[in-house]
């Protein structure tokens, strides 16, 4: 019942990809040195852009999956473009954009790993999701809905992850060993804390 509209949704959302793509980085680079509210501000207008636009295609427009993705992908556009005409010192310039194959080897080695442990994620996600289908729409809807609130609890996990992970990398590239420790038993607390809270909330 929902393969041709999950397969069209899936096609617009993949070929806006690479704008989505670029503003993950340009909030990669904000949070890298320090800076994770223009990101959070970024996410904020994402938000509230993506549901208007999408109460736009769907109720006064009569789009079905069409208009919800791509009210995703104008959402990515038009905040790339806020942040490439950002009035900071660090922001994205497309025409700057080459391949520095010392640097790429670096990002590989760590990036590959990072991505296969993702894709591994993904794909038993997609094992469990093969046996929600077989149960029918209904059921289908209802682990969507779900998934929606589980997201809630896993970003504020993951958000203590990439504060870590920025600290830690700023302290390493200064050979600062100690603090490398002390920021990861520090974050690991917030986070266990943090993460209990949300999971709470959401049940």
């Amino acid at each position: 019942d929902v393969l041709p509209f999950a397969l069209r949704y899936l096609r617009i959302y993949l070929l806006g990809m690479p704008a989505i793509l670029l503003y993950n980085f340009e909030a990669a680079i904000f949070r890298s040195v320090g800076d994770t509210k223009v990101p959070l501000q970024a996410l904020i207008v994402s938000g509230i852009l993506n549901v208007l636009m999408n109460l736009f295609f769907v109720a006064v427009l009569h789009m079905t999956v069409e208009g919800v993705a791509t009210a995703t992908v104008l959402s990515a556009v038009i905040l790339l473009r806020r942040l490439m005409r950002s009035d900071l010192d660090i922001r994205v310039e497309p025409r700057a954009l080459r391949i520095h194959t010392d640097c790429m080897g670096r990002i590989l080695r760590i990036g590959l790993p990072a991505g296969i442990q993702s894709a591994v994620f993904s794909v038993s996600n997609i094992v469990i999701q093969a046996a929600i289908n077989s149960l029918g729409t209904v059921v289908m809807a209802g682990s969507s809905a779900a998934f929606s609130l589980e997201l809630m609890a896993y970003y504020v996990l993951n958000s203590f992850g990439q504060a870590c992970t920025t600290f830690v990398g700023q302290n390493y590239g200064a050979w600062k060993l100690e603090r490398c420790k002390r920021t990861l038993v520090l974050t690991v607390a917030e986070d266990t804390i943090a993460t209990v809270a949300a999971i709470a909330l959401v049940l």
